[in-house]
């Protein structure tokens, strides 16, 4: 009887009946290795073990449950009923009218900041006109940034990019036009008539 498979000294090669196991073996390979499987009780007991632990895996998949079909609409419904219980409904809407109160406020303090008696008129008109300035300099910086970005993007990749962000551009002002029309719409349903 030859010696296990594990016994260095052995004529069964591990590595070749692990091979013979996945199909990585020459037709000749294989053939001589299925040969020796044939007169090798210790092979023949590894290939035996190794057909057992594929049945074994094949059975314990079986015993996974099933997943709905409709599993992400379940999971995407929920999530959103979820999160729509946390927000107030017109959050947005508050959020803006905060900011352009405190944006107010700011412009109103630094209009008053150091006002005088005598100059009061002309200290706050120089005061809007360089909040004004400050303002449409914002603008403007954003709107070169934008260019440079564009620009940058188009010699490197050609003009196909620059579409694609132009149609993302529009597409999200559109969007949010049409979510402040629908806002609008559905706050004025809310609101009590007088």
């Amino acid at each position: 009887m030859k010696p296990p498979i594990n016994n260095p000294e052995s004529s069964c090669s591990k590595s070749a009946l692990l091979e013979f196991l996945e199909g990585d073996l020459s037709t000749d390979a294989e053939q001589k290795v299925a040969a020796h499987i044939r007169t090798c009780p210790a092979c023949q007991n590894e290939v035996k073990q190794h057909q057992n632990l594929l049945i074994e895996l094949d059975n314990s998949f079986d015993d996974l449950p099933k997943i709905p079909d409709d599993f992400s609409k379940i999971i995407s419904v929920n999530a959103k009923s979820q999160v729509s219980g946390v927000r107030m409904p017109n959050e947005r809407r508050l959020a803006m009218l905060i900011c352009g109160g405190l944006l107010v406020t700011v412009l109103l303090a630094v209009a008053a900041g150091s006002l005088n008696p005598l100059s009061g008129s002309t200290i706050i008109f120089e005061k809007t006109v360089s909040v004004t300035y400050f303002i449409f300099g914002l603008l403007l910086d954003l709107i070169l940034g934008v260019g440079i970005v564009g620009r940058a993007i188009s010699s490197s990749f050609g003009e196909f990019p620059l579409i694609i962000l132009a149609a993302i551009v529009v597409a999200t002002l559109i969007i949010a036009v049409w979510r402040i029309q629908k806002n609008s719409r559905i706050s004025a349903a809310d609101r009590p008539n007088r």
